[in-house]
């Protein structure tokens, strides 16, 4: 199933290529795609529970997009870093990652969300236009946090994109 209309203008009114929209297909998550990812984020609770009953060894590694965002901002980078470091200072950006999201997992619990529907973003589909632009501010709001942290996971001389 290709994107609703409503997500298309939504989409290109942030500078989404219209052939990458047009392209855009909805798929079924298995388990084989899972076990590829270094960072499995949700939209819902109850999706980002599902994916951690699907892959348990998921849990340190599955988020909402607005609970991660939400979680990583209050985290320095210095913190982030020292734990992507660790004693090896790797370099592996897949390693650096997962270090880094085991801080960020820790604090699940300590940073609790005004309301526990806070970390969702909510779900347009077949609802108003305004219902449409609530989600995508509640998506790109949630963005900048999840970016920084992707990027604090590539080593310093690797960080320009």
């Amino acid at each position: 199933m290709g994107v609703t209309t409503e997500t298309a203008q939504i989409a290109l009114a942030y500078g989404g290529s219209p052939h990458d929209i047009a392209d855009h297909r909805a798929r079924f998550l298995t388990e084989d795609l899972l076990q590829s990812a270094d960072l499995a984020l949700a939209m819902a609770r109850e999706h980002r529970r599902q994916i951690v009953e699907m892959t348990p060894s998921f849990s340190r590694k599955t988020f909402t997009v607005r609970e991660l965002a939400r979680l990583v901002s209050g985290i320095p980078d210095a913190e982030l870093l020292s734990a992507a470091d660790g004693d090896s200072e790797s370099s592996d950006p897949t390693e650096r990652l997962a270090a880094m999201l085991r801080v960020v997992a820790g604090r699940r619990g300590t940073l609790a969300p005004a309301g526990a529907e806070d970390d969702d973003v909510i779900d347009p589909y077949r609802r108003s236009s305004r219902t449409y632009e609530v989600s995508a501010s509640q998506l790109t709001a949630a963005l900048p946090p999840v970016e920084r942290l992707v990027r604090l996971s590539f080593p310093q001389r690797d960080r320009q994109f």
